[in-house]
């Protein structure tokens, strides 16, 4: 999961949480604990939760295989199929879907099973499920005192009800395809938001998010947002955006943590609202 830490609309410091995936990258930028282990994290996915999810199959059924996008680190399918293949004692293929919104139309999931579709049918949605997921945990434990914190999210947005959203949580967003990790945009004026609509785009239905932003880009903050607090602030008064991201990784003793990285922007956070977001 990929964090922000922010202030709300009172001022009050809070880390909330930007996305979710199933296996992101980050691995191989994780220092390694112990030199004698070589795959680092990667062995101990593959131990835990791999294995965990491999326990029940028959292995005379097939073989196993790394299925990756164009938009991946070619080191995340590499080292996961180096520790899967050495803990398996078993071949792995590696399959690059260069043309991933192409695939998903082909591909489906049934029961934690990937079927080949020859029909152009929607495939799975990772994103949506993970934001949803979000939700309904909330749901389960309300009143628990322990709650995840997001920005505001719409899920299923058809394409023509875009604008609209965009316009109801404040005029600024984040717009995210339901797969592939390239498909996110972000929208903080009509020009980009043309940019978007003029792409070519392979998907009717999105996820919608507000955009987490500086405190100085309104003259009033908004109840249901969230805003940067940025790194120390450097010798030039310049503070940057940053992230945390946190991987575990689990097995029938619990989770276990993996990885932990932080990423910097590479321009300081604006005091006013840019003319072009990146």
């Amino acid at each position: 999961s990929d964090f922000f830490n922010v202030i709300d609309s009172n001022g009050k410091r809070q880390m909330i949480v930007v996305e979710s995936d199933s296996s992101p990258a980050g691995q191989e930028l994780m220092p390694s604990l112990d030199i004698n282990k070589r795959h680092n994290g990667y062995k101990f996915i593959t131990q835990t939760a791999f294995k965990q999810a491999l326990k029940d199959t028959d292995p005379s059924i097939g073989e196993l295989a790394i299925l990756s996008d164009l938009a991946s680190d070619e080191a995340e399918a590499t080292g996961f199929a180096a520790a899967i293949s050495e803990e398996t004692k078993e071949h792995v293929w590696i399959v690059m879907l260069y043309d991933i919104a192409k695939y998903d139309q082909l591909l489906k999931w049934e029961n934690k099973i990937m079927h080949i579709k020859d029909q152009d049918e929607a495939g799975g949605q990772n994103k949506v499920m993970a934001a949803k997921s979000f939700e309904l945990f909330n749901t389960e434990l309300s009143g628990s005192g322990l709650a995840i914190r997001f920005p505001k999210t719409v899920y299923n947005v058809n394409k023509s009800e875009i604008y609209s959203c965009i316009e109801k949580i404040g005029g600024r967003a984040v717009i995210k395809s339901p797969y592939g990790r390239l498909g996110i945009y972000t929208i903080t004026n009509s020009e980009e938001l043309k940019e978007f609509f003029d792409a070519n785009q392979h998907y009717q239905k999105f996820i919608v998010q507000s955009l987490v932003e500086s405190a100085l880009w309104s003259t009033e903050l908004c109840s249901e947002k969230f805003y940067h607090i940025g790194i120390i602030p450097n010798c030039n008064n310049q503070t940057f955006v940053n992230d945390l991201r946190i991987m575990v990784t689990t097995d029938e003793a619990g989770f276990h943590p993996v990885t932990i990285v932080s990423r910097r922007a590479r321009e300081p956070l604006s005091n006013y609202l840019p003319n072009n977001s990146n």
